[in-house]
This record gives structure tokens, C-alpha cells and sequence, in this order.
């Protein structure tokens, strides 16, 4: 077998040389599949966060004196969540980045809870303790992650409603309050989001109280004002189902949402007759456990 060898500059390099030559090659292939791979194999930095969530939330309802006398685990979450660079965050999948969005302002909400529990005020609009009670509560920069210093505000407004268009994310992001969707006890991911964005959807729209309520004696329809406040976002299910063309635009969008989800028994009662629709007031009381 003949005798190998280049040069690089002056040195020659036989084959004596080739075993660290391979390993810098190795070294910097995996630079580069770094780089330029998205990170989809890698979880999210969700082990505090998880480990809150099962601790202290159970049945949608928050333990926010037990997260006060026991900060470390809301502490460890804010940490990991600060130290998301927008680097990293950019090379994730789509799924990945709905999740980590969510997680966000459901973990920097509990934080804002925390910060001034209990949340009361004297603003008679709302009840006494409540989320509420708090100034400027959506608007403040107090939150780090991906590199960037946010509001809860822009999280749901810049981020997740214009960017994602996902409008089922209306029914994950809790703002503290039992008119909310429930806070569920673990955290989003890219692998679960399909099956909880859908799996939450359902159980808030099951909430009679809160979510959805069908009056067949009157023929009304009662809805949680969030498909009032953000009606036009559920837009797309409307030209997927061409339904309810008689309705107003935020009602009919909503309507076409649902019809994905209401029970056969509903559905063939809302197209048998005329019906109308109710917005039930919002309850903004806090969603404390204790």
C-alpha cells in the first residue's frame, strides 16, 4: 500500500498524522451539524417548571401561599427560562416555540402573582382579590427568556396571536383568574402540544360555568367572553366550514370553531332552529387553591 501524505503549509503529514487530523474533522462536522440542525431533539428547560406544576397545581386551582412560603422551584423556573438565548430559541420547530411561549407566560403570570400576593385592590369592577388589583399587571417588562425582556402583553399580542396564528392558545394561557381555562399540571412541549392544545380546548368549553353552556329551553347559546374578545381570531375555521353565514362575523368565526367540538346532540339542535348567543361575564377572581 503506498505511502499518504499532504501538506499543509511547510509540515508534511504522513500517516502517522491522521488520527488527530480525523478527530479535528469530527470536531468541526459537529460544529457545523449544530449549527445549521434544529434542536428538535432537545427538550425544553422545563425541570423546575414541571416540577412546580406538580407540586402546587392540582384540578386547574394554584397553591400561591404554598409557592410563596416555598420559592425555590418558582426560582429555578424564571432561571431556566432567562437563560434561553434567542439563538437557541430560533432553532427550534414550530411546535416547540408555541409551547415554550405558553409555559412562558403561564410561569411569569404565577410570578406576577406571587410578587403581590395577595393580589387586592379597591377597584370595584372587579373582585377584591384578583389579578386585576394589580397595576399595569400585562404591560410591565419584568420577564426574560429567548433573549429578550417582555411583558405578558407582548407575549400573547406580538408573539403568539400574530406570529403562531394558533387560535386554540386562547384556551391554554392562564391569566390567574377562575374564568381562565385551568392551569394544567404539567408543562407544554413540541411532542404534546397537538393532544393538550385540544385536550384543554375540551375541557373548558365542558366548564358550564365558565367555558360553555347550551340552554335548549330558550335556545341560547352561552360562551366565556373570550370568543367576544378575540372572535376574529378563530377566522380560519370559518372558510374551512362555511357555517352559521347569518351571524355576525366574531359570532359566525366562533361558531365554525366549535362545531369541531360540541357534542352531535348540540350540533343538530343548532341547526334545527334559530338560536341566539350569550356572553357570560367573566370571572376574574383569582385562581388560588387555598
Amino acid at each position: 500500500m503506498a505511502f499518504i501524505q499532504w501538506k499543509r503549509g511547510n509540515h508534511t503529514l504522513g500517516i502517522g498524522d491522521r488520527g488527530h487530523e480525523r478527530k479535528i474533522l469530527i470536531q468541526v462536522l459537529l460544529f457545523f451539524w449544530m449549527m445549521i440542525c434544529p434542536a428538535a431533539a432537545d427538550s425544553l428547560p422545563n425541570t423546575a417548571w414541571e416540577k412546580l406544576l406538580k407540586q402546587f397545581v392540582a384540578q386547574g386551582r394554584v397553591d400561591y401561599e404554598g409557592i410563596r412560603s416555598h420559592p425555590a422551584l418558582l426560582h429555578q423556573s424564571l432561571k431556566e427560562f432567562s437563560r434561553i438565548t434567542r439563538r437557541e430559541y430560533d432553532q427550534w420547530p414550530r411546535e416547540q416555540q408555541i409551547a415554550h411561549w405558553i409555559n412562558a407566560y403561564n410561569l411569569f403570570t404565577i410570578k406576577a402573582i406571587i410578587d403581590h400576593y395577595p393580589p387586592k385592590g379597591w377597584n370595584l369592577l372587579y373582585p377584591r382579590i384578583s389579578i386585576r388589583q394589580i397595576g399595569r399587571v400585562w404591560d410591565r417588562k419584568d420577564y426574560r427568556t429567548a433573549g429578550q425582556r417582555l411583558s405578558l402583553n407582548q407575549i400573547e399580542h406580538r408573539i403568539l396571536r400574530p406570529l403562531f396564528q394558533e387560535p386554540r392558545t386562547h384556551f391554554v394561557l392562564v391569566c390567574a383568574s377562575r374564568g381562565c381555562p385551568p392551569l394544567p399540571s404539567q408543562p407544554y412541549t413540541g411532542e404534546n402540544l397537538e393532544e393538550m392544545l385540544n385536550r384543554q380546548v375540551m375541557i373548558y368549553l365542558n366548564d358550564k360555568d365558565h367555558g360553555l353552556r347550551w340552554a335548549p329551553g330558550t335556545r341560547t347559546l352561552f360562551l366565556s367572553e373570550i370568543f367576544s374578545w378575540y372572535g376574529k381570531d378563530f377566522r380560519s375555521y370559518a372558510e374551512r366550514h362555511h357555517l352559521f353565514e347569518e351571524l355576525p362575523e366574531k359570532k359566525r368565526y366562533a361558531m365554525n370553531f366549535l362545531w369541531e367540538y360540541l357534542p352531535e346532540s348540540i350540533r343538530k339542535s343548532l341547526t334545527a332552529e334559530p338560536f341566539q348567543i350569550h356572553y357570560m361575564k367573566y370571572d376574574w377572581s383569582l385562581n388560588d387553591r387555598s
